[in-house]
């Protein structure tokens, strides 16, 4: 089920409100307020680099390919969308998954902090020790900011295919319960075989935006959390330096393709379906990730490296 994206999914940003956000994020790091002036040193050279290189990408001809951009940002979920598409159509059935991960909450301030591949390769450990090797993901990673703790809290997207509901449940015993916040430390949901669910979850897990939703306290004392706003202007700005300091293959991955940025290179053997590839009609089409060295990828059947803290996490 490979369909034109504007169509399947009449909602997805355009290409024109994509640049007016990424001139207004531009502009905005360019403002300071009362409580920049308090923060850490208050960032301003950081959010004075991070605006001119918004700018020069609307200006220019060529992406600066920073999360941080909303242009890019929405190229990439039409490479992505296209990738997808081709590799996961056809082999049903296809869950989404969501794991919050709130023993890494980062306090305000500190979002500089956070660490992508600790809670990845959590992930992919997780993944393994549920012998759940024989089935395929790409996932991404994001933050969001908790008005009612004052934290940033990491969550990981697993779209996963070959993998039945029933086996995906065995994630839920490093990730079973309600969160402090209320809502559920996993998620799993299946993924309707229709053009627009299908455009849906394959552009959802690289949206990188943050939202404020507050929580609400119902009579029965069960929690519900509010509708989402634009977050406070140095909370926005916290994020949009954190995800300009990464690449987009830093806060990607896949499991179960092999080399790390194989999936996403055209013209490439799909190890899914044994066919070839098409290369996707966008302009990155050729988009390959850039900054892994050899020793960083991840070769097939290989074990992931450990870390102290994924063990100790593993075995709480």
């Amino acid at each position: 089920m490979h369909t034109n994206l504007a169509e399947a999914y009449p909602g997805f940003i355009g290409p024109d409100a994509a640049e007016r956000e990424t001139r207004t994020r531009s502009r905005n790091l360019l403002i300071d307020t009362v409580l920049h002036l308090r923060a850490k040193r208050g960032r301003r050279f950081e959010r004075l680099r991070a605006a001119k290189k918004l700018n020069a990408c609307l200006e220019g001809s060529a992406p600066c390919k920073s999360p941080a951009c909303l242009k890019c940002t929405r190229q990439f979920q039409v490479t992505a969308y296209e990738r997808l598409s081709a590799q996961f159509a056809d082999h049903p059935p296809l869950h989404h998954v969501i794991i919050v991960h709130e023993r890494y909450m980062i306090e305000t301030g500190e979002l500089d902090s956070a660490r992508p591949e600790l809670v990845i390769n959590v992930v992919r450990q997780q993944f393994k020790r549920a012998n759940l090797s024989h089935g395929w993901a790409v996932g991404s990673y994001e933050v969001e900011f908790r008005p009612d703790i004052r934290c940033w809290v990491p969550h990981t997207h697993l779209i996963v295919a070959g993998l039945t509901k029933k086996e995906l449940m065995r994630l839920r015993r490093w990730n079973a319960g309600k969160t402090p916040t209320g809502s559920h430390r996993m998620e799993i949901k299946r993924v309707k075989d229709t053009p627009e669910d299908f455009a849906r979850i394959f552009t959802y897990p690289f949206k990188w935006r943050t939202y404020c939703r507050d929580v609400i306290s119902l009579p029965d004392k069960s929690k519900n959390r509010g509708k989402p706003y634009r977050p406070p202007k140095h909370i926005e700005d916290e994020h949009l330096l954190f995800l300009n300091a990464h690449k987009f293959e830093n806060l990607v991955y896949t499991i179960g393709f092999g080399s790390r940025g194989a999936f996403w290179k055209g013209a490439k053997h799909s190890q899914l379906n044994g066919k070839a590839e098409t290369p996707p009609s966008t302009g990155w089409s050729t988009y390959t990730p850039t900054g892994l060295s050899a020793a960083a990828e991840e070769q097939p059947n290989s074990s992931e490296p450990w870390v102290p803290e994924v063990e100790a996490y593993l075995k709480a």
